[in-house]
């Protein structure tokens, strides 16, 4: 995730991690919607800039960016990541999200996977564009989507594996 408040680069090109990639334009938001998977299989949302969820290979979510802030997951909870302050390099402290925030991160991130499931079941959306062009990715995504379940479980740890 970003360190800075400039904008995200151009994850259709540039997100080679994921080395399949699709960018959506659905009605339900004005900023397109990037999803890809790792060699792996680990998937990712970007909802625009913000909000952004990151998924290992086991479908658990690792990290996100939530409303401006870093979060991981580590045992199974979801910690904020802040930046120390006066600090040359970039160090993290952790602070784990209370039951409101959690609840809060987790409604938002349920409803908009299940406005993203059914936008693509019933090709509410226009594809802008693919890495790699073919196949047609809507039904992996799909497939994927629905393979999350209502409410992704929080992962052991922040790793992509």
């Amino acid at each position: 995730m970003a360190r800075d408040q400039q904008p995200r680069e151009d994850l259709l090109r540039d997100a080679t991690a994921l080395v399949e990639r699709v960018s959506l334009q659905a009605g339900y938001w004005t900023e397109p919607v990037v999803v890809g998977f790792r060699s792996n299989g680990a998937g990712s949302i970007y909802f625009g800039e913000d909000p952004v969820y990151q998924f290992n290979c086991d479908d658990e979510l690792r990290r996100s960016h939530w409303r401006g802030r870093r979060i991981k997951a580590q045992q199974r909870q979801l910690q904020l990541l802040r930046q120390q302050p006066g600090s040359s390099r970039l160090q993290l402290s952790n602070t784990e999200l209370d039951a409101n925030q959690t609840k809060e991160f987790l409604d938002e991130l349920t409803k908009r996977l299940e406005l993203l499931r059914t936008a693509i079941f019933q090709r509410n959306l226009r594809v802008i564009g693919q890495v790699p062009e073919q196949p047609d990715l809507l039904p992996r995504l799909h497939s994927w989507l629905e393979s999350l379940g209502s409410c992704p479980t929080i992962a052991i740890s922040p790793s992509a594996q």
